[in-house]
């Protein structure tokens, strides 16, 4: 199972498993177990669930995390809801990986035209992570 517990400050944390889409319940289990295993470290996970409303209603409190299936499904969506908050992050490695939500912007790289917000913001939850603060 991966580490959601730290990445989520342990007890409480909400995080909801999307599936590869299926139109009609029921939905398909996610492709491997990692993520459904944590029940027992006090973060409540549910799923699978369709990918398709997920983000709004999780943006809105539903959830403290979602956990995509595959790039797009993730960062399609976070990025039209945040683009400028949003932080990606990793799950289930031995180490705390955090990155910023969009692409190196190569069209505006050395005019000095880059916000650095998204960047700030991932290196922050990286530091509240390590501190087992990150979802406060």
């Amino acid at each position: 199972a991966c580490d959601c517990g730290v990445q989520f400050s342990a007890r409480g944390a909400r995080v909801r498993v999307l599936t590869i889409h299926d139109p009609a319940p029921p939905y398909t289990a996610p492709p491997y177990p990692a993520p459904l295993g944590n029940r027992g470290e006090g973060v409540l996970v549910d799923g699978p669930a369709p990918p398709d409303s997920l983000y709004l209603r999780a943006f809105r409190g539903g959830w403290d995390g979602v956990v995509a299936m595959y790039h797009d499904q993730g960062h399609i969506p976070q990025k039209l809801i945040a683009f400028e908050d949003a932080v990606n992050v990793t799950l289930g490695l031995p180490i705390i990986r955090t990155a910023v939500d969009h692409g190196t912007a190569f069209d505006i790289a050395g005019k000095g035209l880059a916000d650095p917000t998204n960047m700030v913001k991932a290196i922050d939850y990286a530091i509240r992570t390590a501190a087992g603060k990150a979802a406060s």
